[in-house]
């Protein structure tokens, strides 16, 4: 009998100090990113912890400045790294726990690709190319886009948002453009090859005219009949 208490003290010892189930969530600001551009890993444990820390891995490695993050006050560690190579990495976040929660992870794989190397606006692809050499103003409604053709083009077309507008030899203009984002392409042919360039810019809407100061905003006074 003198062993029942224990027993029982025991028992109750063990059920207070289970650590509760924790779960973390983990997300990246974009995928897939550029190389060389950088990348911001969110991870959020539930439930609301107020202890252990939280730690940042790629492909097995710690992140500088994104390990044994205490996870005191916090619902979630943002971590934010540059990938500068094209390729999969796995990006995991791991929660140490504490005396009252169990520790948890999860993992991700964030696809980095490469940019493109061709600059917009220019084309010198085979004999023939055509390069534009200017981009229109934000508040011109009314632009004249100037370009210059190389080889012996033989015909050229020219689009504005994908209608047709008449080329120039050197340049086109282009009339009654609204507000918004346009796209202006020209494309040039010529002893069996074919060259293209585009350009894209946005237009802003035009402010209202400012009234005159000396009557602020007023019509002027009309001058008086003489009698």
């Amino acid at each position: 009998m003198l062993g029942v208490p224990t027993v029982a003290q025991a028992a109750t010892s063990s059920v207070a100090s289970a650590a509760k189930p924790t779960k973390v969530a983990l997300n990246s600001s974009l995928d897939p990113s550029l190389s060389g551009a950088n990348v911001s890993f969110t991870a959020t444990v539930s439930p609301a912890v107020n202890g252990g820390t939280l730690s940042f891995t790629i492909n097995g490695a710690a992140v500088p400045g994104c390990t044994a993050v205490p996870m005191s006050g916090l619902s979630g560690v943002d971590c934010t790294v540059t990938l500068e190579t094209a390729s999969a990495y796995t990006v995991a976040a791991s929660y140490s726990g504490d005396s009252r929660f169990a520790g948890s992870s999860s993992f991700l794989v964030q696809a980095v690709v490469a940019p493109t190397t061709t600059p917009q606006g220019t084309s010198t692809s085979g004999p023939v190319g055509v390069v534009i050499k200017n981009t229109p103003s934000q508040t011109n409604h009314a632009p004249t886009i100037t370009y210059s053709e190389t080889g012996s083009v033989v015909s050229a077309t020219c689009t504005i948002d994908g209608g047709s507008i008449p080329c120039g030899a050197m340049g086109t203009m282009v009339s009654a453009l609204s507000s918004g984002h346009h796209t202006f392409e020209i494309t040039v042919t010529g002893n069996g090859s074919t060259a293209s360039a585009e350009v894209s810019w946005i237009v802003l809407t035009q402010a209202p005219a400012k009234p005159n100061s000396n009557n602020h905003g007023k019509e002027p006074a009309k001058p008086k009949s003489k009698k």
